[in-house]
């Protein structure tokens, strides 16, 4: 059991029965490929965060262990800074339109989930506090583009479509089979991935992280030579309006780091060396991002490889459509279904059909096939149509016997270790609670990770009642019918409106006592939209921008003057109502409030976990 005072206290345990553990590692053998996949999609996965965060652990002690750090001992950035400037230099040399567009491949993972480690800092339980109301003002900022969106990948999208890289979405199962992006990427993202879904518990970790992040955007050019062609202006451009980003925050995220060192002063030593930790799991990473697509780069493919990386991407689009034709005794939908796509197989097999003239490649039926009278003449640009006619030549010239090497193993990441570090806790019994003592494991439940099946399962009941007790205004949806209900509701409400003449003759004590039984709902507004972040992945990303922009202004939106929590607890302390802290137990004990009280939060609480399962249910509240 937690037992912490401060919402921030660096002693806060990730709390899961043992059973928990054994299922998560029964029902996730995962690599970081795979962990990726399931944090994106973490409401109808958060079984798997105590996988989750023994892949930080992992993490963080491969990147002490393999970088050998050097941890500055008393507190100072600018020293921790310069440390890290001692890394290797790394030199990219994009002087081909191809060099830019295996870059922007590549660090898909990456930037697609940066800055996803800050993407729910500001929870219910901690929205109000100074900390990280600054925290979530520096998200803020990093996430707003300059075209206005919320999520500034869209920025990222769109640099990768101008170069011809048309990835699947990255929460889908196919974004994270593209085997052609390097392990190291995935690893990267993923790590990314998991500490944002587990930010109390590596509060230290995440600010030096942070901090780390933008330094190194900031000071690119002392990181990384890129020696840029005269054509690559729209990449240099991005990098510019990011470094300007980043040298606007790094000095906030600095005194973010001195004030929290500050409110835990007694435990500056290990902190400042969590810090470090945190500074250090970035750079490491990145370091290794950067010299592995060196490599890349100082290493071109060859034919058969290019042309693996232009099935692996359209394989999942194509399949449905050539049930008809066959290849090696298996119909083309079938080859292009499986997954990860058999490229070599796959390639092995046509390069031995009839479809492949051995003799006279140039007279090749596939290459036929894309004429302009052909029954494939439009599916592929011209570079398309001429990696295939250069693999052709590739393979039944003198290189056809020859090593042809496949672009990565499969899955040789860095995979999930069994859970020994994490002490397993006395299993909860989370339905036989009132919704008084579910409130207090809800408000936590970024450390009480089992509720969160409970929580579901509340919702799932409320809902099933209200279908028998509400009735629809009409049953085909269509807009204006919507429209006009709304508008007519509103027409009637003001109708019933009645100058106020004298308030109603009731006590000073009992308007303090309503006000009172308020608190466990006010001091968690916004909490249904707690989790609209996680939208940001999927194809209804705007609808999440919305909802996330109304989550944002519910929680003051870096202002902590406006965050509606902090404002309702002045308005209590005016009253002389001393209240504990919201998530602590203490306040699900106090003798003031009725039982009752506890029933919308609990609600309102729970199905903001649920963004993706509960959307219409979110868009009615």
């Amino acid at each position: 059991m937690n037992n912490i005072q401060q919402v921030l206290d660096p002693s806060c345990k990730l709390i899961i029965s043992e059973s928990a553990i054994s299922s998560a590692q029964a029902k996730y053998p995962l690599d970081s490929r795979q962990l990726f996949y399931y944090l994106t999609h973490i409401s109808e996965h958060y079984e798997v965060l105590p996988i989750a965060r023994d892949f930080v652990e992992q993490a963080l002690t491969l990147s002490t262990e393999q970088s050998k750090v050097v941890i500055v001992k008393n507190f100072d950035i600018e020293v921790l800074q310069v440390k890290c400037e001692q890394l290797q230099r790394i030199d990219l040399t994009l002087t081909e339109p191809d060099d830019v567009k295996t870059l922007l491949e590549q660090f898909a993972p990456v930037m697609l989930t940066t800055p996803s480690w800050l993407q729910n800092i500001s929870q219910t339980a901690t929205s109000d506090d100074p900390i990280i109301v600054d925290l979530f003002a520096v998200y803020l900022r990093l996430v707003q583009s300059h075209s206005g969106d919320m999520f500034c990948d869209h920025n990222y999208k769109a640099l990768l479509l101008s170069y011809d890289c048309d990835l699947p979405g990255v929460s889908t199962w196919a974004f994270a089979q593209q085997l052609d992006i390097n392990n190291v990427m995935f690893e990267f993202g993923t790590l990314q991935l998991a500490l944002g879904q587990l930010t109390r518990l590596y509060f230290p970790e995440i600010i030096g992280f942070t901090l780390a992040c933008c330094q190194a955007i900031e000071n690119a050019d002392a990181l990384v030579s890129l020696q840029l062609s005269s054509g690559q202006q729209s990449f240099g451009k991005l990098l510019t309006v990011q470094q300007q980003l980043a040298a606007t925050q790094t000095p906030i995220i600095k005194q973010i780091i001195q004030r929290y060192l500050g409110v835990f002063a007694q435990q500056e030593p290990a902190l400042w060396h969590r810090i470090q930790r945190g500074h250090w799991l970035y750079r490491h990473h990145l370091h290794l991002c950067l010299e592995t697509l060196q490599k890349q780069l100082q290493t071109p493919d060859n034919p058969q490889q290019v042309l693996i990386k232009l099935l692996q991407r359209i394989a999942p689009k194509a399949a449905g459509h050539h049930g008809k034709i066959e290849l090696n005794g298996k119909n083309l939908d079938a080859w292009f279904s499986q997954e990860p796509f058999a490229s070599e197989k796959f390639l092995s097999s046509l390069l031995n059909s009839s479809y492949v003239d051995k003799d006279n490649p140039e007279q090749s039926q596939l290459l036929k096939l894309f004429d302009f009278s052909g029954p494939m003449f439009g599916v592929f640009n011209n570079r398309d149509k001429q990696t295939i006619k250069d693999w052709i030549a590739y393979s039944v010239g003198d290189n056809a016997a020859a090593d042809i090497p496949t672009p990565q193993a499969k899955y040789e990441v860095l995979s999930v270790p069994k859970i020994a570090a994490l002490p397993a806790s006395v299993p909860i019994n989370f339905t036989r609670l009132s919704n008084r003592e579910f409130f207090y494991y809800l408000i936590n439940a970024d450390l009480y990770p089992e509720v969160y099946a409970s929580a579901r399962a509340r919702v799932q009941s409320i809902l099933t009642k209200t279908r028998w007790l509400s009735r629809m205004p009409f049953k085909q949806y269509q807009h204006q019918r919507f429209d006009d209900y709304v508008q007519n509701h509103y027409q009637t409400e003001m109708a019933a409106y009645k100058p106020f003449q004298a308030p109603p003759k009731l006590s000073r004590s009992t308007y303090e006592w309503g006000i009172e039984q308020l608190a466990p709902t006010i001091l968690t507004d916004g909490c249904w939209l707690q989790g609209a972040g996680q939208l940001q992945y999927f194809s209804h990303y705007k609808i999440g921008e919305y909802l996330f922009s109304i989550y944002s202004d519910e929680v003051g939106a870096g202002d902590r003057q406006r965050n509606h929590p902090y404002i309702y607890q002045q308005l209590l302390q005016s009253l002389d109502i001393d209240l504990p802290l919201t998530h602590s137990q203490e306040f699900v004990r106090h003798s003031g409030f009725v039982a009752s009280a506890f029933d919308i939060p609990v609600y309102l609480m729970a199905i903001g976990h649920f963004p993706s399962q509960f959307l219409p249910e979110l868009l009615g509240v």
